[in-house]
């Protein structure tokens, strides 16, 4: 079974959904460190910088993102700190079926 099946069952979320978690999901692993660092000390800008090396997410949704992960800080870096992938999942399939 895929990642992006098992977000759909886990969260009982759409397909769409379940691919964006796992893209953003997917970079977050690999940029943890420095996302930590921007959320932690750096403006949103940096935040888009960094976002901009993602193709899951088209322009709009990228800034939408960045300017949403800017305002929650610390929520988001309360999720990261923990490493649990399933809860960044969670946070990032919320974040999505808001709109």
């Amino acid at each position: 079974m895929s990642a992006v099946s098992k977000i759909q069952i886990q969260h009982g979320c759409s397909f769409v959904t379940a691919y964006k978690t796992e893209g953003i999901c997917q970079f977050v692993t690999k940029h943890k460190k420095e996302l930590q660092e921007i959320l932690h000390n750096k403006d949103r800008r940096e935040l888009e910088t960094l976002f901009q090396q993602d193709n899951i997410l088209d322009y709009g949704e990228r800034i939408k993102l960045c300017r949403y992960l800017g305002d929650h800080r610390k929520d988001f870096c309360l999720v990261l700190d923990d490493g649990v992938k399933e809860e960044v999942q969670r946070y990032l399939v919320r974040y999505f079926q808001k709109g």
